[in-house]
């Protein structure tokens, strides 16, 4: 297992590390999403690295979701299991068995659960708590256990680390002791738990976002081991035929690139848009939107304004010529207001009114080279603030695990009764994203791909407008 303590998180830091080290700090985000998918935890001080290496030098690294909470005081108790909570950590209760042996272990005003609150009852029979401990910790769905230590309590604390070090040798579990301040807990306590090796960290905080830190590693390690694969004759050949087709689109190419050249670019590589047209004139746009079907949209198809809707040059739900025709004049007339050209060409696309719309591109890092972004759009974009991201290339399987990664994963699985949306196709959308941006790393500065429409499963996925963006060198 490895984690990483890495500068860079401010203006201020990168700034000082590029002084330091005389070499340039990626986008902190960039930074994030490499570690993610190269299994590395990432941590914000030395105190952090140093919490989670002695919880790993100890026990290991193991599965951890479900994190047991045992405390004297209900108080504390609640503090870590709330704690725990917000990082992500598991806090639900053991088999009813166990919670039947715990109450017959443990004094009739225990609270027993998850946590588990001993009491002060606990003072006049200390070493009852590492019997209620061991049976807590041994429940088949705890998978750790953290022990505050809430209070100064002089020889109670004593017994109650030496009780801790007998829990800890007889289970291959973690536990974990805490100190809700570092002036809890005397010299004696804290030298009994550090010399049997137990985890003593004298942080709530601290303490949780070390196991928050260690269940990562434990999912980390759990996962298959994607081992590139050269790709097979057919699909090879595939690949050659696509990057022969951009080259020769490239040599055409000259200033920004339109909607239809980046789609086209796009296409080569499997990624399936609306079906369109491009035309110069009234009757041309009339004669496209019957052919391609009612309702249709209708926006400029310059390559010199990028954010078309924003300039007042797109219109959506078009039923009929005439609608069309007052479409047409309108969009060719505002395009050449703003760039005082004469040919106004409009693109007429088919409407897609289904499906999740998302957002997924690629930029280009100054350390990583191009990475591919993914994050749900339309109306939820604001709401959950979702952007994930893969250094490229990635294949299908990496784009799954990327997908999950999004906070939108549960509407594409259909969460509240929602449709199952056609995952496997996003998937492949990106993965070949992702072959397009690696392979022409040296001319494409960047990718947008705004919206994506995500059809129900069997569906596929459909783009209604991209932009590639060609790099200046």
């Amino acid at each position: 297992p490895v984690a990483v303590l890495k500068i860079g998180r401010s203006d201020a830091g990168r700034r000082a590390a590029v002084t330091h080290t005389a070499a340039l700090a990626g986008a902190d985000e960039v930074v994030d999403a490499a570690l993610e998918e190269c299994g590395v935890i990432r941590v914000f001080d030395v105190d952090e690295l140093v919490d989670l290496a002695r919880i790993v030098e100890r026990y290991g690294v193991r599965p951890v979701s479900n994190v047991g909470v045992c405390s004297l005081s209900g108080g504390s108790a609640a503090l870590l299991a709330d704690l725990a909570g917000v990082h992500g950590l598991g806090v639900e209760p053991p088999t009813e068995a166990t919670l039947e042996q715990l109450r017959e272990i443990l004094p009739p005003l225990a609270a027993v659960g998850n946590p588990v609150d001993l009491t002060t009852e606990i003072f006049g029979i200390p070493e009852t708590a590492g019997t209620a401990l061991g049976t807590f910790l041994g429940d088949a769905g705890i998978d750790a256990a953290v022990f505050p230590f809430p209070y100064q309590l002089g020889r109670i604390n004593h017994v109650m680390a030496e009780e801790l070090v007998v829990v800890a040798e007889h289970s291959d579990k973690p536990v974990v002791a805490v100190g809700l301040s570092e002036s809890l807990l005397d010299d004696q306590a804290t030298r009994t738990l550090r010399a049997a090796g137990v985890p003593y960290i004298p942080s709530a905080t601290k303490a949780v976002l070390a196991l928050e830190r260690y269940a990562r590693l434990g999912r980390h390690l759990a996962r298959p081991v994607l081992a590139p694969m050269a790709p097979a004759e057919e699909a090879a050949a595939a690949d050659r035929t696509a990057r022969d087709r951009v080259a020769a689109l490239l040599e055409d190419a000259s200033g920004p690139l339109s909607e239809q050249q980046s789609e086209e670019m796009l296409r080569c590589y499997g990624v399936d848009f609306a079906a369109s047209e491009v035309v110069d004139t009234v009757g041309d746009a009339v004669a496209a939107a019957e052919r391609l079907g009612y309702p249709v949209v209708l926006k400029s198809a310059g390559a010199d304004v990028a954010h078309k809707s924003d300039a007042g040059l797109v219109r959506v739900g078009l039923w009929d010529p005439a609608e069309v025709r007052t479409a047409f004049e309108e969009v060719s007339g505002q395009y050449r207001q703003i760039t005082g050209r004469e040919r106004a060409p409009v693109k007429v696309a088919e409407l897609v009114d289904d499906g999740l719309e998302v957002l997924c591109g690629v930029t280009t890092d100054p350390s990583f080279g191009p990475v591919v972004t993914f994050g749900v759009g339309g109306v939820y974009a604001e709401i959950l603030g979702d952007l994930a991201m893969r250094v490229c290339p990635i294949d299908v399987d990496q784009a799954r695990c990327l997908v999950t990664d999004s906070r939108c994963s549960p509407i594409l699985n259909g969460a509240r009764g929602g449709p199952v949306l056609d995952v496997d196709a996003l998937a492949g959308c990106l993965a070949a994203l992702s072959r397009f941006a690696h392979d022409w790393s040296d001319r494409v500065d960047g990718v947008d791909i705004n919206p994506l429409k995500v059809r129900a499963a069997g569906r596929g996925v459909v783009g209604l407008d991209a932009l590639v963006a060609l790099s200046e060198h």
